[in-house]
């Protein structure tokens, strides 16, 4: 699971390290990931490509914060408003096409999906009064495109903003 956030982690560390500019905790059920900061530098082609190296799998779970959701919401799509892109000037990369086709970044899954704005961490920290009727994301639209152009298999997770402090790595992989 990589959370766009610290997550709350309630079950016992079995191993915790650092890899790419990202905290990485082994838990019983599952790998925690999440960066030091949601930064081109740290979420950029290369550094999520030497993460995926490190931790040997081609599927991820992305968890970020969302508003305007009374609940966790299955992520299926995004908009991308926060003005800038990961993936602009670090394409290509290796074999990787310059201008790869983002059409379909999220697995689709058997639940209701939900398309969120995302917006970044300053406007969606910001006080302003954002449109009630969209969800909104801080940052799952700059980071599931990288990890979706390195190959990886993305669910999307929305957590509302009020539930991250209750709500655990472990309840959400239920």
């Amino acid at each position: 699971m990589y959370f766009c956030y610290p997550p709350t982690i309630t079950e016992q560390h079995i191993k915790k390290t650092n890899h790419s500019n990202h905290e990485i905790v082994l838990t019983n059920k599952a790998l925690v990931l999440w960066p030091k900061t949601i930064t081109i530098n740290n979420c950029s082609p290369d550094k999520i490509d030497n993460l995926k190296n490190f931790i040997q799998t081609k599927s991820v779970i992305i968890v970020d914060k969302v508003k305007n959701s009374c609940e966790v919401v299955s992520v299926g799509g995004h908009v991308n408003r926060s003005g800038t892109s990961f993936l602009v000037g670090n394409t290509p990369h290796k074999d990787k096409k310059q201008f790869p086709d983002l059409s379909n970044i999220y697995t689709k899954t058997n639940t209701k999906q939900t398309t969120v704005h995302t917006i970044g961490e300053k406007r969606f920290s910001a006080k302003t009064k954002l449109n009630s009727n969209i969800v909104w994301s801080e940052s799952i639209g700059l980071v599931s495109p990288v990890f979706s152009y390195l190959g990886f298999e993305v669910v999307g997770v929305g957590v509302p903003k009020q539930k991250i402090d209750t709500i655990s790595a472990e309840q959400l992989l239920k």
